[in-house]
């Protein structure tokens, strides 16, 4: 991984490795080639990874490595020991995350009780970010209750590892957080460490663990709560019009690694029995000492090495999980098959983080599992698709999908008839919809985005006529809409068709959408005219698109008086495109 990100970060492509020693070589031969000054910086390295250091350590001249860790390495110079943060520091990091603090120094009482505060968080920045993200916004009988709480724990202080995620437990214990955040910060530790989290992955779970009301947006609600407290950080890879829709794809959940251990240690405390969450990473054939004990666990997390131990014949039964997460680093993977006793699974979520795709297997297993409900995918390969008669949401991000969107003869023809929402994203090898699509009459949001395959949409989408939301934003070879299919969309409210840089135009039926109030469409460079038929569609509220759309649109404006043409400003950041797809480069 680190040879990787030099290649990119250097804009090379990156070579195929053969083994550690080629690893070495190539990244010596690269360092060479740049021929100015290095510093490398490993940043936060763990226990264990000396070997890593020893690698690096490279005969070349002008050439130095710094390490960053919670540990200190023998063999490796002289290590410096980084102090707490002095009193002057400490408040003015304070201030950073209580913009707002000046507010509550306003009498001589309030000053002291501020810095009895930041005293309390001993110079830690973790302590202190967690601290301020907690008051930050509060009234001050707040402050005054937990700096009392604390007080009684006394000054934040270390001495080894355990002490401090002990210490940060109970911190997050004083800071009074509300039980269903607690819930939603524990649930982060069931993905890997350093990952970027779904945000769809981690509503799908929150909806379903808390009956939520996907409409409300109370799951992202709490993911944002999160944030607010400094528990975890929202990043977005891809700045969209606006969030209003409860589209989320773009929203990824990052944690600082030691929060997450805080979340694991209390995950782990008292007897198995009474955990909610189970959390397993699997090496060459090991097992916790309490993978065949009786349990009552709703969540369960399992990680895999690149060995694929695959622990299907172990006699255990998880007969109260709901939500079952699997991190994958293999190129195959065959679903465990304790799966058909755990009849009360709702969210299966499976994500691979090896290089390449891995080929899913023994689906037929899903077909048990009566009370699945939802289904999110990534980077898998995916030849077929069982019956799943309760299934409401399937997601696939970065699958291969044609197989099991063929016309294979084996497929089954209504596996999903009580489907209600359908996102596949950057799925490249999918050229047209399942046919058994048009027989989940119950559908109610479609999205099929970043497909670039796809370039027409059968006229059978006719048959999905409670078809609420219609997003095929960066489909860019779709050319067309089926035009004989729009007239019968008619509770459709949302159609994004933003990015599709090769259609053409707008059906000319395209006014027969009565139900529609919001279109998306910046940059469709080849449409040059709108159908008359739009001058039907009095119940339009908001058109999204860039000036030249704009233009378009505002020729009808004197006919859809209420209309509101929005033309947001143009993100040219392309990180997004980097962090969807690594080995791009952007230059």
């Amino acid at each position: 991984m680190i040879a990787q990100n030099l290649f990119k970060h250097k804009h090379y492509e990156v070579p195929p490795f053969l083994c550690d020693e080629d690893i070495v070589n190539k990244m010596e031969n690269l360092l060479r080639d740049i021929g100015e000054p290095i510093l490398l910086v490993l940043d936060d390295v763990w226990s264990g990874s000396e070997f890593i250091i020893k690698h690096l350590q490279l005969k070349l001249l002008d050439y130095k490595i710094l390490v960053t860790s919670r540990f200190a390495f023998q063999g490796f110079g002289n290590p410096y020991y980084l102090k707490p943060l002095t009193t002057e520091d400490a408040t003015r990091l304070f201030r950073h995350f209580v913009p707002q603090l000046d507010s509550y120094c306003t009498t001589k009482q309030h000053k002291k009780l501020v810095k009895k505060i930041v005293k309390l968080c001993g110079g830690f920045p973790l302590v202190l970010m967690l601290v301020g993200g907690s008051l930050s916004g509060q009234p001050i009988n707040i402050w005054k209750n937990r700096e009392r709480k604390w007080s009684k724990l006394g000054k934040f202080a270390l001495s080894d590892e355990a002490n401090l995620l002990d210490k940060l437990g109970e911190l997050l214990e004083v800071l009074g957080t509300e039980e269903i955040i607690k819930e939603c910060f524990m649930d982060l530790s069931l993905f890997p460490e350093d990952q970027k989290i779904p945000a769809a992955a981690l509503i799908d779970m929150f909806e379903e663990l808390h009956e939520l009301d996907e409409d409300d947006g109370d799951a992202m609600n709490y993911i944002c709560e999160l944030e607010a407290r400094n528990l975890a950080d929202i990043v977005v890879t891809r700045k969209l019009a606006d969030d209003l829709d409860n589209y989320y794809n773009y929203h990824f959940i990052t944690q600082h690694d030691l929060l997450r251990e805080v979340a694991i240690k209390q995950n782990s405390n008292g007897p198995v029995v009474q955990r909610k969450r189970l959390i397993v990473e699997i090496g060459e054939s090991n097992l916790p000492e309490w993978w065949t004990e009786k349990n009552s666990a709703s969540r369960l997390s399992i990680s895999t090495g690149e060995n694929n131990f695959n622990p299907s014949s172990c006699n255990i039964e998880f007969t109260e999980v709901e939500v079952l997460v699997l991190n994958l680093r293999t190129k195959n993977y065959s679903l465990p098959l304790f799966l058909d006793k755990m009849s009360k699974v709702k969210v299966l979520i499976v994500t691979n983080y090896h290089s390449s795709l891995s080929e899913l297997k023994s689906m037929e297993l899903l077909s048990s599992l009566c009370n699945l409900r939802r289904i999110r995918l990534e980077k898998v390969s995916v030849t077929s698709f069982v019956e799943l008669k309760n299934l409401k949401k399937l997601s696939l991000f970065m699958c291969n999908v044609s197989q099991a969107f063929g016309d294979s003869s084996h497929l089954i023809s209504k596996p999903l008839p009580n489907l209600l929402e359908m996102n596949v994203d950057y799925c490249n090898d999918m050229v047209t919809l399942p046919k058994w699509l048009s027989d989940t009459s119950l559908l109610k949001k479609l999205s099929i985005t970043n497909c670039h395959k796809i370039s027409l949409l059968p006229e059978q989408m006719s048959k999905l006529k409670n078809l609420e939301v219609l997003r095929l934003n960066s489909c860019t070879d779709l050319e067309e809409l089926p035009a004989d299919a729009i007239r019968s969309l008619h509770k459709l409210s949302i159609l994004d068709v933003s990015y599709c840089v090769s259609l053409r135009k707008l059906p000319e039926n395209f006014g027969d959408l009565h139900g529609l109030r919001k279109v998306y469409m910046s940059c469709c460079p080849r449409i040059w005219k709108l159908p008359s038929s739009i001058t039907k569609m009095k119940q339009l509220d908001d058109v999204i698109c860039d000036e030249e759309i704009a233009a378009l649109w505002e020729v009808w404006k004197p006919i859809l008086k209420d209309l509101n043409i929005v033309v947001p400003k143009v993100d040219i950041n392309l990180n997004w495109l980097q962090s969807r797809f690594p080995k791009v480069s952007l230059f």
